[in-house]
């Protein structure tokens, strides 16, 4: 099949899917020894063997694995030097553990993915191999990727990652909804202020309609510190020393949010409304906070219902489109770095970047391939907006990467002790909550620095 016929084919299918994975084109170049003599290289092996790598990613049954299986019998195809042996963990938030217990038993994949949410850890504990060195001998430049996913997989100055796909967020809504309670489509300019009116005035328990799931922001998602910003918080300072989960910014934003479950009463939990499935998808509310897989599933889905897409409300700090992503990196103790190398470059390439994107289900992690993610049929509207434009730096609303710190596990558990379990089941205020947790978290932050 073509590069031509693999962009024409309908990828929303498993086939499909799986038929993007396969392509491929053009040379791989395959280097010697690692940058600045490191460990890691074929050494003595024999040049007429291959070298087999180690490769673990998450990855879900389905669309997910077919993809990469395709990538990776396509990087086999183009090339006789290198062979993967590789393994998904099918639950997504089970795969750092596993990870961890790989290198605690000595067992050190040449190639591991990292989501921007762990990678400090990592990167502290002196598991990954700074990348740049790499880059330089390759002259492959940081401006070939999001510039808020570099900033997102950086430490202390070294890249330890690089990006493997991406996510925008904003707000999908339900444009029936709208029409039908007389609600004015929202755009970039909206204000927190409207958002809360416009969820009293689309809550109609009687109909078993509401207007938002019960929200609460947390710090294991970057589309949360977003929300805190925006309000003129924020969860940490800039250096990551110190918690602001207690400024009066981000107080605001998690009271904000405690309300409209139990003072406006607009969820359907505050209504004690039972529902199966995707709220939002199955009609039961009328916005939902989320990325471009929103869209993604709205059409594979098959649902009926008009819908557009916009940035998430202004407050006193501003507006922002939170960034996030996964990536790949080298394990410091990787046997065979170079050839890991290889591979990386190749699942990071622009090539095998816009066969991702065509897809349609996960964003790419490279500027040149975002047009491929766009909707063929142009629906949601605003589309671009929210889930490209921004990651190019020439959105309305400008992007916002957010670097998590060392020591997120026990970060959130002080969070779900002090806040999840006290705030978000009405039992204190955001003021208290906060107040309780900052000092716990701030000696979390302090014994990482």
């Amino acid at each position: 099949m073509s590069p031509s016929s693999w962009e024409a084919a309908a990828p929303r299918t498993r086939r499909g899917i799986m038929q993007l994975g396969m392509s491929a084109g053009g040379a791989l170049g395959l280097a010697a020894c690692g940058p600045g003599g490191e460990s890691g290289t074929t050494g003595s092996q024999d040049s007429r063997a291959p070298v087999e790598i180690f490769f673990t990613l998450p990855g879900s049954a389905g669309l997910e694995q077919d993809l990469y299986n395709g990538f990776i019998n396509d990087f086999h195809a183009r090339q006789n030097r290198i062979r993967v042996r590789h393994t998904f963990e099918p639950v997504f938030g089970d795969y750092p553990a596993k990870l961890r217990a790989l290198l605690a038993a000595d067992t050190w994949p040449d190639i591991a993915h990292q989501h921007l949410s762990v990678v400090q850890d990592f990167a502290q504990q002196g598991a990954l191999t700074e990348l740049k060195p790499y880059m330089n001998r390759d002259k492959i430049s940081e401006k070939e990727f999001i510039p808020a996913l570099i900033t997102e997989f950086t430490w202390k100055g070294k890249l330890m990652a690089l990006p493997k796909d991406s996510a925008a967020f904003g707000i999908h809504y339900n444009k029936d909804m709208f029409d039908k309670a007389g609600v004015k489509y929202p755009d970039e300019n909206w204000t927190w202020d409207q958002f809360a009116e416009i969820c009293r005035r689309l809550t109609k328990p009687e109909n078993n309609q509401f207007a938002v799931t019960f929200v609460k922001p947390a710090p294991n998602s970057e589309q949360w510190e977003a929300v805190l910003k925006s309000f003129g918080g924020g969860w940490y300072t800039k250096d990551l020393a110190k918690s602001t989960i207690d400024a009066p910014g981000s107080i605001d934003a998690l009271q904000f949010f405690a309300d409209l479950e139990f003072r406006h009463r607009v969820t359907p939990t505050a209504h004690k409304y039972s529902f199966t499935g995707d709220a939002w998808r199955g009609g039961v509310v009328a916005m939902t906070f989320g990325h471009h897989s929103t869209t993604f599933f709205h059409k594979a889905e098959k649902r009926e219902f008009k819908f557009d897409v916009v940035p998430i409300p202004k407050g006193k700090g501003g507006s922002f489109v939170a960034v996030g992503a996964s990536g790949y990196a080298l394990p410091s103790k990787a046997k065979y770095k170079d050839q890991g190398w290889e591979l990386l470059k190749f699942l990071t390439s622009k090539e095998v970047q816009s066969k991702i994107a065509s897809g349609k289900r996960w964003g790419p992690c490279r500027p040149d391939s975002l047009d491929n993610l766009a909707p063929d049929d142009g629906i949601p509207q605003h589309f671009r907006d929210v889930h490209i434009e921004p990651l190019r730096g020439k959105g309305k609303v400008p992007a916002l990467p957010f670097v998590f710190p060392a020591g997120q596990l026990d970060i959130l558990q002080v969070y779900n002790e002090e806040v999840a379990g006290q705030l978000w089941t009405g039992k204190r205020s955001a003021k208290e909550s906060a107040g309780a947790a900052k000092p716990k978290i701030d000696a979390i932050l302090a014994r990482n620095k």
